[in-house]
């Protein structure tokens, strides 16, 4: 294997382990009142989202009709 493409290798699998170890303990370091918080910030951001998507499906759109195109006939 050349030099480079080990190099490669050995920092993928290092900038890996950092990002999977890292946010792990980050997640398991939270107490069950802090996921719950989480949690719940999250669901309101999502029951936002789906509400702010059956609104604007269900909106009809109306012409658009500027206000001086009637007075220049």
């Amino acid at each position: 294997m050349p030099k480079t493409r080990y190099i490669a290798v050995m920092r993928w699998q290092r900038t890996k382990e950092l990002i999977s170890t890292n946010w792990a303990r980050a997640w398991f370091a939270l107490t069950p009142e802090e996921r719950r918080f989480i949690g719940g910030i999250l669901l309101i951001f999502v029951i936002g989202l789906v509400a702010r998507h059956i609104y604007l499906r269900s909106e009809k759109p109306e012409p658009y009709s500027p206000a001086g195109l009637e007075s220049t006939r």
